[in-house]
C-alpha cells in the first residue's frame, strides 16, 4: 500500500503548474501604435517589433488614425503629419510578417477637440456613414492586398452603436473586399447594447473594467474584482455563440490605475500596473470563449512612454512575457527512498514545470533495485573512566567504562551489544580534619594537641589516616590576650585597591600575638603594600583601564583566535562563530546572531576560559556548544537554543536563556564537571531545563526558572551528582517535578526557594512564626523536597511583571551633534526577593549619528545654505521648445530657498511648462506656414539616447527639408562620434576608459531617519553626490519619494562629494520605491551614465 501511495503522489505533482493549458490559438497581442505619418518605417519600429517577438507576442494590432474637427462634423480625412501614410501602414504589416506575427489592422476616428469618439454626433448621420464607409473601405483594401489577418470595422463609436442597418451596409461592403475575420471594437460599458454582433466574426471588447475603489489593492483583490465582469463577459459570448477578443486591454504605471483604467495621473506606481497585468492574465488564461486580448500599448519607439501606458523597462513587461513565452518540457529522473524490500520508486520532473505531459517517459513510475541496507559492526570508543559506587573504607574505588558494537549503517537486522570494563583505583574514604586543642593551663604552661575532627582512623582502621597528625607542642599560658596570632584576627588584604602611577596596589594585614599563652600576651598587626597589578593602558579607581578596541563585523562561520568586539548589528549567518583559542573574551556589543535554525551559534573548538558576553543568539539548534566540555563562562546574554558542554569551573550568570529542552537532554547541560555556578539568569524551557551529568560540588543559585512542561516533565534534571546546592532560586510555573534523579544523585541540598505554586497559606505554606519560610517542606516529587520553601508572594520575579513594554518617550533632540531619544525601561528591581519592586528609568540613546550636525532633532545635510531665492539661482527659461498641440512651449524653472537663513536651509525648483508662441501649426519646437529653406521648418536635432555600434557611437538624427514650399521630416541612424573602441554608449581607450571629462556618480542612498517611517511623521532621506569627473560641474538632481519629487542642484568641484538631506511626510503606510537620479535631464556629457542612479524600497507603517 505504501509504494501506491508514493507513485500517486508523483503523478499528482506531474500534472500540476504555474498555469493551466490554454487555446492553442489563442491571440497573444499588443497595440502597435504610433500618431506620424511615416513613423512605421523608421528602424526604431524594426528594433521595437523585435522587443515584442522576444516576449512571445504573436499577434499586433497596428495602429491608424484619421480626425474629426468636432463631434458634429461629417467629414472624416487623414492629416497630413499625423495619420501614417499607406506605405508605413505596409511596412509595419510586413515587418511583423516577416517576424513570424499575425496582423490586426486597426483604423480609429479622434476627434481634433480631444471629445471622445463614443460622444460623436454629426449633423447628418447618412453623410457622416457615407464617408465613414470611404474611410474604412480604404483600409480594408489595404489588409486584403497585404495578408491581414483580422480587421477591425470600428472602435468605441458608442453613439452610432443602435444605427443596425447603416452597420450592416457598411460590414457587407467590408466583406465584399475583404476576406479576413472582423470584428468591432465596443466600449467596455457598451458591448451589450451593440446588435450586429451576428454580421461579424468575433465580439471585440476594450476591457478598461473599473477593478476595485482603491490605490494599493493586494493581487488577490484585484483578481477578485474580475469575478463579475468574467461572468457577464461569459454568458454574453455563450448567448451569442461568438468568441470574445480583448481589441484592447491596459493599466498606466501611476498609483491608483486600476479604479479608471483609460486615463489616470499621478505617482508613478509601477508594482500597481504588473499586478493588474497579471490579475487579468491569471484570471482569463485558460477561458475557452476569449480568444485572445491586445495590450494597449506598444509605441513605435518602445523607449518612449509618454502616457505612463507603456511596460518596457518595467514589471508588466516580465509579466506578460512569462505568460506569452510558452514552455518546453526538461525531464529529470529522479529517484525515491531504497524501500525494505531493496526496490526504489523512478520517476521524472519537468524541470520547467510546464505542467504538460506530452513526453513523459515511459518508465515513470516504475521500481529498480536497489540496496536497502547492508549491516556493517563497528565499535565505538571506550567511554572515560566512570566511578561504580562510592569509595571504600579501604581507600579504593571501582571504576567502570563501556564501548558499543553496533551496525554503523543501522539496518535493524543485528542489535548493538554494550562491552563492560572494571578497574579499582586508589582513592580517600575519609579526609582528617586536624583541628588544634589546648589543655588547661598548669603552672603557666599548657599542652596543644591535635584530634581529627573527621574521626577517619576510628572508621577505617587504615594508619594512613593518621601519618599527618601534627605533633603535640608545649606553650606558656596565662590571662593574656591571646595564645596564637590567629586569635588576634584572619591575615588578609584591606582597604580596597588603589593606583599607584599604572600600578595597582593593595595593603595586607598580617596579624601578631607577643608572648602567646601568658598572662601579658597581647595582639598587633602589622601593614605593609603589596603590587597587585601593573597596567599597560592606565589604572583608574584601582582597576586597570581597559584599552579601545575597534569593534568587528563579524561574517558567517568566522574563526575567533583573539579577544573580539563585534559592531553593534543584527547578523543572519547559516554557520554561526567558532572559537579556537584558549582564553579568548567575545563581547558582542549587544548585537544579534540570527541562524537558520540548524547548526551552532558560538561552537568553542574544545579551548578552555572563554568568556562570551552581551550577545543574542537565535535561530540555532544549539546556542553555545562547547565540544571540549571545559571552562567556560557566560555573562549578560541572551540565548535561544541550547547550552552544552559546561565543563568544571564555569560560571553562567546574568543570562537569559530561553531553551528547547527534549529527550536529548539539551537545555543549559553540564557535563562530568566540578564547581561550576549557575547564578542570576532566567532560564525557560520545557523539560530538563538544566541538566547535570557527572557533576560534583555545584550550586544553582539566584536564578528565575521557568518550565512550561506536562506532568511528567523535569526542570532540574540530574545523573550521577553529590554535593549540589539548589537556593534562593524563583519557580514561577512549572509543569512536573522541580528535581529529578536518574541515577546516584547524593548530598543535593533544596534549600530557599520560591515555588510560586507554594508560597501562600492557600496554597499549602504557613509561616506560623512570620520568618518568610514555609512551616513544612515542600515535595517536589521524584524523592526530593525543598526543606525551607520562601514564603509571602513578591511584588515582581521579572521585569515583565512591571505592567508596560520599554520604548521610546518623549521627543527627539540633539546632543554631542547627533539625534538623541530618552528611552524608557521599566523594571523589577530585587527580582525574587521580599524587596522587590517595579519602577523605570529614562535613559538617553542615540537614535542617529550625523555626519553634519543637529538641529532640532534632525540630521543636517551638508548643503550650502540659502538666505533668499536668488541664493539658489536664476529663474528662467530651461532646455528647448517643444510643440503641445499646434503652439510652441517651453518649460519655466522657478527657485525656492526653504527655511531660509537657519541650519535647515536648502534648494529645490519648480518647472512650469509655459506656451512662448502660438501657431497655426507647430513642428519640432517651431511655428511652421511654409518654407523657402531647411531652417524655417525647424532645428535638425539628435533623438533618443546614444549606442555603440562596432566601435563607434551612433544615434537617431532628426533632419528637416523644405521640399516646394513643404516641411519634410526624416529620421535616421548616423555615425556620431569615431572611437577606437566604444563602450556604454561613450567612446574609450583601449583600457576601457573615457576621453570624457565629466561625470557625475550617486553613491549612495538611505533613510536617514527615522529607522522605523510612520505615515504623518518626518521621514529624511540622506543620498551621497559626487564629482568623479575631471571638471567642475553643476549637477542637478531628482529625489523621487514615490509620493513627491524633490529637485535641487549642487555645484561640485573635481573629486568633491556632498552628503544631502531632505525631509518628506508620506500620507499613508505602504511599501514605497524610492530614487535619486543625478542629472535627470542629461545635461551633462558623462564619461559614465550608468552610476547617476539609486534606488530602495521604504516600509512606512
Amino acid at each position: 500500500m505504501k509504494n501506491k501511495i508514493i507513485l500517486i503522489l508523483m503523478l499528482v505533482l506531474l500534472s500540476c503548474s504555474a498555469y493551466a493549458a490554454h487555446n492553442p490559438d489563442f491571440q497573444e497581442g499588443f497595440t502597435f501604435t504610433s500618431w506620424w505619418y511615416n513613423d512605421y518605417y523608421s528602424s526604431a519600429a524594426s528594433d521595437s517589433l523585435d522587443k515584442l517577438d522576444v516576449i512571445g507576442t504573436d499577434y499586433i494590432a497596428v495602429l491608424v488614425t484619421q480626425y474629426m474637427d468636432d463631434i458634429t462634423s461629417t467629414d472624416i480625412y487623414s492629416d497630413g503629419t499625423k495619420t501614417p501614410s499607406d506605405g508605413s501602414i505596409v511596412q509595419a504589416i510586413e515587418k511583423a510578417h516577416s517576424r513570424g506575427m499575425k496582423v490586426m489592422l486597426k483604423p480609429h476616428i479622434d476627434v481634433k477637440t480631444g471629445d471622445w469618439r463614443g460622444d460623436i454626433n454629426p449633423s447628418n448621420w447618412n453623410t457622416w456613414f457615407n464617408n465613414y464607409a470611404a474611410f474604412i473601405n480604404h483600409y480594408a483594401d489595404i489588409a486584403e492586398a497585404n495578408g491581414v489577418e483580422i480587421f477591425v470595422v470600428g472602435t468605441e463609436l458608442k453613439s452610432s452603436a443602435s444605427r443596425l442597418s447603416d452597420w450592416q451596409n457598411v460590414i457587407s461592403g467590408i466583406k465584399a473586399k475583404y476576406n479576413g475575420s472582423t470584428v468591432y471594437a465596443a466600449n467596455w460599458d457598451n458591448y451589450d447594447n451593440v446588435n450586429f454582433w451576428n454580421d461579424l466574426d468575433y465580439i471585440g471588447v476594450n476591457a478598461y473594467f473599473p477593478l476595485t475603489g482603491k490605490t494599493n489593492p493586494t493581487l488577490a483583490e484585484l483578481k477578485s474584482a474580475w469575478t463579475v465582469h468574467k461572468n457577464s463577459l461569459s454568458s454574453f459570448s455563450a448567448s451569442k455563440g461568438k468568441n470574445i477578443i480583448f481589441t484592447e486591454i491596459g493599466y498606466q504605471s501611476i498609483d491608483g490605475t486600476n479604479m479608471h483604467p483609460w486615463w489616470s495621473s499621478g505617482i508613478d506606481d509601477e508594482d500597481e500596473q504588473a499586478d493588474c497585468y497579471r490579475a487579468a492574465l491569471e484570471e482569463f488564461w485558460d477561458e475557452d470563449w476569449l480568444e485572445g486580448m491586445y495590450w494597449w500599448h506598444w509605441y513605435y519607439n518602445y523607449n518612449q512612454d509618454y502616457d505612463d501606458f507603456g511596460v518596457y523597462g518595467k514589471p508588466a513587461r516580465d509579466v506578460v512575457e512569462e505568460f506569452y513565452i510558452g514552455c518546453e518540457e526538461n525531464w529529470i529522473v529522479q529517484y525515491g527512498s531504497c524501500l525494505a524490500n531493496d526496490t526504489q520508486l523512478k520517476y521524472y520532473i519537468d524541470q520547467n514545470s510546464c505542467g504538460t505531459t506530452d513526453d513523459l517517459p515511459a518508465d515513470n513510475g516504475t521500481y529498480v533495485a536497489c540496496d536497502y541496507c547492508t549491516p556493517n559492526m563497528v565499535f565505538t570508543n571506550w567511554t572515560d573512566w566512570e566511578n561504580g559506587g562510592n569509595c571504600l573504607m579501604n581507600d579504593s574505588q571501582k571504576q567502570n567504562r563501556s564501548r558499543v558494537e553496533y551496525d554503523e549503517n543501522y539496518c535493524g537486522e543485528i542489535e548493538n551489544v554494550t562491552h563492560w570494563e572494571s578497574q579499582y583505583v586508589a582513592c580517600d574514604y575519609c579526609v582528617p580534619d586536624w583541628q588544634a586543642y589546648n589543655t588547661s593551663c598548669v603552672d603557666g604552661n599548657l599542652t596543644q594537641y591535635y584530634e581529627d575532627d573527621n574521626g577517619c582512623y576510628g572508621i577505617t582502621g587504615l594508619g594512613s589516616d593518621l601519618d599527618e597528625q601534627p605533633a603535640n607542642q608545649t606553650l606558656s599560658c596565662g590571662s593574656g590576650e591571646c595564645n596564637l596570632s590567629s586569635d588576634c584576627g584572619t591575615d588578609s588584604y584591606v582597604g580596597g585597591k588603589y593606583c599607584d602611577g599604572d600600578n595597582v596596589m593593595e595593603v595586607y594585614r598580617t596579624y601578631n600575638c607577643a608572648d602567646p599563652g601568658k598572662s601579658n600576651s597581647s595582639c598587633s598587626y602589622s601593614e605593609q603594600e603589596f603590587l597587585r597589578d601593573t597596567c599597560e593602558d592606565g589604572c583608574l579607581n584601582g582597576i586597570c583601564k581597559v584599552p579601545s578596541r575597534e569593534c568587528i563585523i563579524p561574517y558567517e562561520g568566522m574563526v575567533i583566535t583573539e579577544d573580539t568586539t563585534l559592531c553593534t548589528d543584527n547578523y543572519y549567518f547559516n554557520d554561526g562563530l567558532n572559537i579556537s583559542a584558549n582564553n579568548i573574551a567575545l563581547d558582542c556589543n549587544d548585537s544579534l546572531i540570527q541562524g537558520d535554525f540548524s547548526g551552532y551559534g558560538i561552537t568553542i573548538d574544545g579551548v578552555e576560559g572563554t568568556v562570551i558576553k552581551n550577545c543574542e543568539i537565535k535561530g540555532f539548534k544549539n546556542a553555545v556548544r562547547n565540544s571540549g566540555n571545559v571552562r567556560l563562562k557566560l555573562f549578560d546574554n541572551e540565548l535561544y537554543g541550547s547550552i552544552t558542554g559546561i565543563g568544571s569551573d564555569s560560571t553562567i550568570s546574568g543570562n537569559k536563556i530561553f531553551t528547547g529542552g527534549s529527550a536529548t537532554f539539551d537545555g543549559v547541560d553540564v557535563n562530568q564537571a566540578s564547581n561550576v555556578t549557575i547564578s542570576n539568569n532566567r532560564i525557560v524551557g520545557s523539560d530538563h531545563i538544566i541538566y547535570l551529568n557527572r557533576v560534583y560540588n555545584s550550586k544553582i543559585i539566584d536564578n528565575i526558572i521557568v518550565e512550561y512542561g506536562q506532568s511528567w516533565t523535569r526542570t532540574i534534571s540530574m545523573d550521577g551528582v553529590g554535593n549540589i546546592l539548589i537556593k534562593n532560586n524563583t519557580f514561577p510555573y512549572r509543569g512536573g517535578y522541580g528535581a529529578y534523579c536518574w541515577y546516584s544523585c547524593s548530598d543535593v541540598d533544596i534549600i530557599n526557594n520560591r515555588w510560586y505554586e507554594h508560597d501562600e497559606e492557600s496554597e499549602g505554606c504557613f509561616d506560623s512564626d512570620v520568618d518568610g519560610i514555609c512551616d513544612d517542606p515542600f515535595n517536589l516529587g521524584a524523592g526530593f523536597s525543598d526543606d525551607y520553601p520562601i514564603a509571602q508572594p513578591l511584588t515582581c520575579y521579572t521585569n515583565s511583571d512591571c505592567w508596560k513594554e520599554n520604548g521610546w518617550t518623549g521627543n527627539e533632540y540633539c546632543s554631542d551633534g547627533d539625534v538623541y531619544q530618552d528611552y524608557r525601561r521599566y523594571r523589577c528591581y530585587n527580582p525574587g526577593t521580599y524587596d522587590s519592586y517595579c519602577s523605570y528609568t529614562d535613559m538617553p540613546k542615540i537614535k542617529s549619528e550625523c555626519e553634519n550636525g543637529c538641529s532640532d532633532g534632525i540630521c543636517l545635510s551638508e548643503d550650502c545654505a540659502c538666505s533668499d531665492d536668488d541664493d539658489c539661482g536664476n529663474d528662467g527659461y530651461v532646455g528647448n521648445s517643444y510643440c503641445s498641440g499646434d503652439d510652441v512651449y517651453r518649460v519655466y524653472r522657478k527657485w525656492d530657498c526653504h527655511n531660509p537663513g537657519t541650519n535647515e536651509a536648502y534648494c529645490s525648483y519648480d518647472d512650469d511648462e509655459r506656451m512662448i508662441e502660438g501657431c497655426t501649426n507647430c513642428m519640432n519646437g517651431n511655428c511652421v506656414e511654409g518654407c523657402s529653406i531647411d531652417s524655417d521648418c525647424g532645428s535638425n536635432v539628435w533623438i533618443g539616447s546614444p549606442y555603440c555600434s562596432g566601435d563607434d557611437v551612433w544615434q537617431v538624427y532628426g533632419i528637416w527639408n523644405c521640399n516646394a514650399g513643404t516641411c519634410e521630416y526624416s529620421e535616421n541612424d548616423e555615425l556620431k562620434e569615431s572611437c577606437i573602441n566604444c563602450l556604454n554608449s561613450v567612446c574609450v581607450n583601449d583600457y576601457g576608459e573615457s576621453s570624457k571629462e565629466s561625470d557625475i556618480r550617486v553613491t549612495g542612498l538611505v533613510v536617514q531617519y527615522p529607522q522605523n517611517p510612520a505615515a504623518g511623521s518626518t521621514v529624511v532621506f540622506a543620498f551621497n553626490l559626487k564629482n568623479t569627473g575631471k571638471v567642475d560641474v553643476e549637477a542637478e538632481w531628482k529625489l523621487d519619494t514615490g509620493e513627491e519629487v524633490i529637485r535641487g542642484y549642487n555645484e561640485l568641484k573635481p573629486g568633491e562629494a556632498r552628503i544631502i538631506g531632505r525631509k518628506t511626510k508620506y500620507s499613508a503606510a505602504g511599501s514605497y520605491a524610492v530614487k535619486i537620479i543625478a542629472d535627470p535631464n542629461e545635461e551633462v556629457d558623462e564619461s559614465d551614465e550608468s552610476n547617476n542612479e539609486k534606488e530602495i524600497v521604504v516600509e512606512v507603517s
